[in-house]
């Protein structure tokens, strides 16, 4: 199964405000059996303009998950007898990679003559991740052993960036 879609949305509710909605979803099949793939994100941004300043604030949510394989074993080049099919996957049950990201942004210009402005960026975003991956090791006749790794990072992140622009 492949597919994609996208949507942009927007309306202008007053002469100092406006609504957006954008996001996408992608999904496919991966190399080997269990390693699909899905990506979906969603942003709402609000544009507001106060006399000549302007400011636009946006939430954005994106979820990225990958399901992992896991490569054939193989000894001398060769597959490992009880291996031979490529496509199937050795991979612990579950193993994938994830980013789920939330993130809140906002965007402030402001004139100080008519060729420069002051501008501000500052974001705040949040990233949980899980990846869960398995490796086969050893083969010995149709049995076989593998390690694996689990890992549940977060990352916060904090930015602004205050500056002034000419033109």
């Amino acid at each position: 199964h492949q597919g994609w879609g996208i949507v942009n949305l927007g309306t202008q509710v007053n002469p100092d405000f406006a609504l957006r909605i954008n996001g996408f979803i992608a999904q496919g099949g991966g190399w080997q059996e269990r390693t699909d793939f899905t990506r979906e994100q969603l942003r709402i941004s609000l544009d507001n303009t106060f006399g000549r300043t302007k400011m636009t604030t946006s939430i954005m949510w994106f979820r990225d998950t990958n399901f992992w394989g896991s490569p054939q074993p193989v000894d001398a080049g060769q597959p490992v007898p009880g291996f031979e099919d490529p496509d199937e996957n050795f991979a612990v049950q579950g193993a994938r990679v994830n980013h789920h990201v939330i993130g809140l942004f906002n965007n402030i210009q402001t004139p100080i003559t008519s060729n420069m402005y002051f501008e501000n960026i500052l974001g705040v975003t949040n990233d949980t991740q899980g990846s869960i991956r398995s490796f086969v090791t050893a083969v010995d006749g149709d049995e076989a052993e593998s390690e694996g790794i689990a890992l549940y990072p977060k990352e916060y992140v904090v930015y602004d960036d205050a500056h002034i622009v000419t033109t």
